[in-house]
């Protein structure tokens, strides 16, 4: 009785896990653009930066932009460690469930 309350349970997490898992991977796949366009961004201004250092308006800017490809660089770092996490997880629920359906199948079976 409480193994089927427990394999139940289960169900229900692996069930929420897999339906919040394409969230994640939206979430995922738009932060690693941001990223890479906020690093295409200080890329380009600290080219221009380089034909002209002694403009202070486009050092400033240069400073905001590679501050911007910082934050997004680690933004799209944690949103994937968010996925890895999620997927661990799906897969670590999955092993149990199988495992005690498997026990469950075997008590049943006495």
């Amino acid at each position: 009785m409480e193994l089927e309350k427990l394999v139940n349970t289960q169900k229900l997490k692996l069930a929420s896990l897999e339906n919040s898992m394409e969230s994640k991977r939206r979430d995922m796949e738009s932060a690693r653009k941001e990223a890479q366009k906020s690093a295409d961004d200080n890329a380009e201004i600290a080219a221009k930066l380089s034909s002209d250092p002694d403009d202070r308006k486009l050092a400033r800017k240069a400073k905001r932009a590679a501050k911007n490809a910082k934050r997004d660089a680690r933004q799209s770092r944690q949103e994937t460690d968010d996925f890895e996490d999620l997927q661990r997880n799906i897969d670590t629920i999955k092993k149990k469930l199988a495992d005690n359906e498997q026990k469950l199948s075997s008590m049943k079976m006495i």
